[in-house]
């Protein structure tokens, strides 16, 4: 990536569709993080040849925001952007037509 690029960061990136986004129109993505193991797998398959350090982990815990801290000292420059994908399962369609269903056979059975 162009040293003149904009540098960003992904958290809680799944499988990358904000890290692929910031690729495609110009910014330097130095660090994608999840705790998926298959997400992160799926990176690293597609981000990690373009410079994207991949990395598994909590972010609710405090040695992981360490970690991103230092690293995103080292680089030097500030980072444009920080982007965050962070988990909406609770709020998806899908889950509340799961829970309405679930809800209503749970009822039936009783």
């Amino acid at each position: 990536m162009s040293t003149d690029a904009p540098l960003a960061i992904d958290l809680f990136a799944g499988a990358g569709g904000l890290t692929e986004g910031l690729l495609e129109v110009g910014f330097d993505v130095r660090l994608s993080v999840d705790a998926d193991k298959w997400c992160m797998e799926t990176q690293r398959a597609n981000h990690a040849s373009r410079g994207v350090e991949v990395m598994r982990a909590d972010l609710g815990d405090s040695k992981t925001k360490q970690v991103i801290a230092d690293r995103v000292r080292a680089y030097g420059s500030p980072i444009s952007v920080i982007a965050g994908g962070p988990p909406c399962q609770g709020f998806s369609s899908r889950f509340q037509l799961y829970h309405r269903l679930f809800a209503c056979d749970a009822a039936s059975a009783a």
